[in-house]
């Protein structure tokens, strides 16, 4: 399986694939255990996704990372 494929980024089963995919080796790379705070699991979850994500597929999944940490870490 082709994990950047920009064509699909207009699924939102896809997008959701994509993030399910930071997430869960992200985890994985901790242990599986919970961070001790949002800024150091965002950057992590930065770090690996800038690894791993390139494209369209990369700006999407930024774009709605974003969007649902804005409120838990700092600028």
């Amino acid at each position: 399986m082709q994990l950047n494929n920009d064509d699909a980024v207009i699924s939102d089963s896809y997008r959701a694939f994509v993030y399910y995919y930071v997430v869960y080796f992200t985890s994985q790379a901790n242990g599986f255990k919970k961070f001790n705070d949002y800024s150091t699991a965002a950057g992590n979850k930065l770090a690996f996704a800038k690894s791993k994500l390139s494209g369209e597929v990369f700006n999407s999944w930024l774009s709605q990372f974003c969007m649902d940490e804005k409120d838990h870490v700092s600028p």
